[in-house]
């Protein structure tokens, strides 16, 4: 399966609002760029799930790819609308 194909499910399956097979795609990604985590990480904004939001871009900090502008711009609006408590994240030591 071609990453541009996935790119397109997973867009599709986003604006739908249904995560979870963008998700199951995504866990099949052997090589995870930083287009694919950072479209996850939009669909989860956008599908308002913060703590999903918060607990992928955790594991890509720990696994992935260095986050690019366009994933912290994701990061940064669940910071705005999630407690503080829940966002542990020092976005900082990651930034460019």
């Amino acid at each position: 399966m071609s990453l541009n194909f996935c790119g397109c499910v997973r867009r599709f399956d986003i604006s739908l609002g249904d995560i979870k097979p963008a998700r199951q795609i995504f866990d099949s990604l052997r090589d995870r760029d930083v287009v694919a985590w950072t479209a996850l990480i939009v669909g989860y904004v956008r599908n308002g799930l913060n703590d999903d939001v918060l607990e992928l871009f955790r594991l890509m900090i720990k696994e992935g790819p260095k986050p690019n502008n366009y994933t912290f711009a994701a990061i940064l609006s669940v910071s705005s609308t999630t407690e503080r408590r829940y966002c542990d994240i020092s976005l900082p030591q990651h930034m460019v």
